[in-house]
C-alpha cells in the first residue's frame, strides 16, 4: 500500500469538508446597503425602497434622508430632524414615535438572517430609544404608536454619539 495514500485521502476529505463548509455559509443579500436599501438612490426613503411614518408637523422628530449627518459609508444617511431635515436634531420637550420600515421576503431555506447596520443616536439617556422589530406585513406602523414589545428584536436605550455596528441574528 502506498504510504502517501492515507495522507492524500485525508487532505482531500479536509478540502471537501472546507468546501462544503464554505458553501453552507453563502449569503443572500435581501437589503443591499449600496443599492436599493441603502440611502444612496435619492433624497427620500421611498427612493431607497423604504416607507416612513412621520408626524404632519415637520417641527417634530421626523425621519429624513440626506447628507446632513456624517454617513458611515456613501453620502447619505437616515436621520431624525426637528428642522424639516436641515439639521440632525430633535425636540426633547415632545413625546413622539416615528418609523421607517420595509417589507421583505426571506427566501425559503434561510436558517438565520443577519441584520447589520451602523447607527448613532445622541438623545436623552433614559428616555430615547431605537427599536428594531419584526412584524407581519399586515402591520402598518402609525405615528406616535410604539410597536408591541413582543415584536422587538433589539432595543438600544444607551444612546451614543459615535457610530456603533449593531448585528442582530434572527432565526427563521
Amino acid at each position: 500500500m502506498n504510504k502517501f495514500l492515507p495522507q492524500l485521502c485525508a487532505k482531500i476529505m479536509l478540502f471537501s469538508a472546507l468546501l462544503v463548509n464554505f458553501s453552507t455559509f453563502a449569503q443572500t443579500t435581501i437589503i443591499n446597503p449600496t443599492g436599493d436599501g441603502g440611502f444612496e438612490n435619492g433624497g427620500s426613503f421611498l427612493a431607497n425602497g423604504w416607507l416612513v411614518t412621520n408626524d404632519a408637523n415637520a417641527a417634530l422628530n421626523n425621519w429624513y434622508v440626506g447628507a446632513t449627518p456624517v454617513a458611515f459609508g456613501g453620502s447619505n444617511a437616515g436621520y431624525i430632524s426637528n428642522t424639516s431635515g436641515a439639521t440632525w436634531a430633535y425636540s426633547n420637550s415632545t413625546t413622539s414615535t416615528t418609523h421607517f420600515y420595509r417589507d421583505v421576503t426571506v427566501p425559503a431555506g434561510e436558517p438565520v438572517i443577519s441584520l447589520n447596520f451602523q447607527w448613532k443616536g445622541s438623545g436623552e439617556s433614559g428616555w430615547d430609544r431605537l427599536l428594531i422589530y419584526t412584524a407581519p406585513t399586515t402591520l402598518n406602523p402609525e405615528v406616535n404608536v410604539p410597536v408591541s414589545n413582543s415584536n422587538v428584536l433589539k432595543m438600544r436605550k444607551n444612546l451614543i454619539t459615535f457610530l456603533e455596528l449593531l448585528k442582530i441574528l434572527i432565526k427563521n
